[in-house]
């Protein structure tokens, strides 16, 4: 027969609990410490065949980058058949999350099938087939789950980064914890183009929606590929531009429009970004959360709208989507309230 018993309770004097914090601060403080040495590690691991003076675009680094990258991981844990995309990623994956080495899922993709996909990449759209497949040996690559973080605000790394598959959110959190959202990334996308031109801190997190498929050059490496092709460099300039546009445009409508007329904006961006079509399906629906993050307001707010919105017929819900019944109605609501 089990008898139970409540607990009592622990009383500590002041200078007992003020021990005893002092040891959880402590042990909070040395895991971090460790943490940002891992990463740090990492990093010395990509800089190293990344950053060599001898190294060119499209050779392979020396063999010994690789050996020695597993033997400060902890031994020789290459895996046969791996693909040696040119850095010590090419072998191994660091986890920024913990302290393990995991192998990378994707080490299995051929070469053709890396440069087929950085193929979609809009700034190597004009590159040949050989220079093609010289960026995918010079790029690093990884997979992120859901969840993990790609880049972190502040941080001090500088490598561009392509997004091949999957979906990511460009955001920044306030010391409170307050998320504003700069936007999604679909596959296709660069990102962290502002640190590998001006080599200073990242100047916002990215983290992953969806499984992501990431491949990621150095600065320098980038900055040799837009001298040697001008190609990608005009097509990085068109980048930026549409970036400052849509920024000036977002800081437009936060300092002019109502709540009201900012989620209507949100809705008619995100229309643009799933189809041309005059009734439009958001799979799944945003949250209203998510649109709140990304148009500097609260939730109570946007469902006040979309409730508004929808007693009018422009929006519908079915099941899990939200259905923009006419696009042109609502830009022209947008249009309105801009007085374009």
């Amino acid at each position: 027969m089990l008898i139970f018993r409540p607990k009592r309770s622990l009383r500590l004097d002041p200078r007992q609990a003020e021990e005893i914090g002092g040891d959880i601060n402590r042990a909070a403080a040395d895991q971090h410490q460790r943490r940002m040495q891992l990463r740090q590690q990492d990093e010395d691991h990509a800089r190293e065949s990344h950053d060599d003076p001898g190294y060119r675009p499209g050779f392979r680094q020396p063999q010994q980058h690789h050996d020695r990258a597993a033997h400060d991981a902890g031994g020789d844990r290459t895996q046969p058949g791996l693909e040696n995309c040119g850095t010590a990623y090419g072998k191994l994956v660091y986890s920024h999350t913990n302290s393990t080495v995991r192998t990378e899922r994707n080490a299995s993709m051929l070469q053709p099938d890396r440069a087929a996909g950085l193929k979609r990449v809009p700034i190597f759209a004009k590159l040949s087939d050989n220079a093609l497949q010289r960026v995918a040996h010079t790029c690093a690559w990884r997979q992120y789950e859901a969840g993990e973080e790609i880049l972190s605000f502040q941080d001090p790394s500088t490598d561009i980064l392509f997004l091949l598959s999957g979906k990511a959110r460009v955001v920044i959190y306030s010391p409170e914890g307050k998320a504003v959202v700069f936007g999604d990334l679909q596959a296709g996308t660069i990102f962290g183009e502002i640190a590998a031109i001006d080599r200073r801190p990242r100047s916002a997190s990215v983290e992953a929606l969806k499984p992501c498929t990431i491949a990621s050059l150095s600065a320098q490496n980038f900055e040799r590929l837009i001298l040697e092709e001008p190609s990608v460099a005009l097509a990085t300039l068109h980048r930026l531009a549409a970036n400052v546009r849509a920024l000036s445009e977002r800081v437009f409508e936060f300092s002019t429009l109502l709540v009201q007329n900012r989620v209507h904006a949100e809705l008619l961006r995100l229309a643009g970004e799933v189809s041309g079509q005059n009734e439009v399906v958001l799979s799944p629906a945003p949250s209203l959360s998510d649109i709140a993050a990304r148009i500097s307001t609260h939730r109570e707010a946007v469902s006040r709208e979309l409730s508004r919105l929808a007693a009018t017929g422009l929006l519908r819900r079915e099941g899990g989507d939200l259905i923009i019944t006419s696009v042109s109605k609502l830009a022209k609501l947008v249009h309105e309230a801009k007085g374009d």
